[in-house]
């Protein structure tokens, strides 16, 4: 998009049919919450790549950022959905819930992924799904920066997320 100086990446439906544009801002300096721009549909109305996921396992890889989400897909991961920032909606919870019953939360390794951890174990807490979390190689903040190896180490070495349930007295 030359107008708004992005890069621009198709987004179709399950079936194929294009629900719109994502346009990634080229400039380095731009604030990270506003680095993308959304053309014709609701961010929240979908995961990323929905017309490519392929559950293995009955697991997902779920991540933030449509560029992670690209990058696990060309490692293979194609079991992986971007939730396209950090904060799932109902609709994205209802994708995921309809589609695995295991979910390895594979949030960006700063306070963003903090924030969509935190939120997703709340819309998921009663949804049946088996949480997981990861953890990043030192010096290593999101899947972009990760080799194949390092992703199958990570997804390898990963942690279930109890809900914990307070006993009432």
């Amino acid at each position: 998009d030359l107008v708004e100086k992005t890069v621009t990446i198709p987004v179709f439906w399950e079936d194929g049919v294009l629900a719109g544009i994502i346009g990634r801002y080229i400039n380095p300096k731009r604030p990270k919450n506003s680095r993308y721009k959304v053309y014709g549909f609701s961010k929240g109305s979908l995961v990323f790549p929905l017309d490519k996921l392929e559950v293995k396992d009955d697991t997902i890889i779920l991540v933030e950022g449509v560029l992670d989400a690209i990058w696990l897909h060309q490692l293979g991961f194609t079991n992986a959905v971007s939730i396209l920032g950090n904060s799932m909606s109902k609709k994205q919870a209802e994708i995921i819930i309809s589609k695995c019953k295991k979910l390895i939360c594979m949030f960006d390794n700063d306070e963003g992924g903090e924030v969509a951890l935190e939120l997703t174990k709340k819309k998921l807490k009663h949804s049946g799904i088996v949480l997981y979390n990861v953890e990043y190689p030192e010096n290593k903040k999101d899947p972009q920066e990760c080799s194949k190896e390092e992703i199958e180490e990570m997804i390898k070495n990963k942690k279930s997320l109890l809900f914990k349930r307070l006993r009432r007295l």
